[in-house]
């Protein structure tokens, strides 16, 4: 596994059926699990698995990896009497 360091420039794409539909150039990441996390609210109501390409620009490496996404579930309403 990767490490990323706060102050580390990370770009990352994600591509669904051959379109990209998310593009994160930042800093501030902590894990690549929150790149990944980003990715996924970025992604809006998408559902199925996403291509993720990943690169730290500041330490000099990059992945792919396949994720899957779904919308999150709705929330719950609350009725006032």
């Amino acid at each position: 596994m990767q490490l990323i360091n706060s102050s580390d420039r990370i770009i990352a794409r994600g591509t669904y059926l051959g379109h990209t539909i998310v593009n994160i150039a930042s800093s501030g990441f902590e894990s690549v699990a929150d790149v990944l996390s980003a990715i996924a609210a970025g992604a809006g109501n998408t559902r199925g698995l996403l291509r993720v390409q990943l690169r730290n620009a500041t330490q000099g490496w990059s992945q792919a990896r396949t994720m899957y996404v779904a919308p999150a579930a709705p929330g719950t309403q609350l009725t006032l009497w």
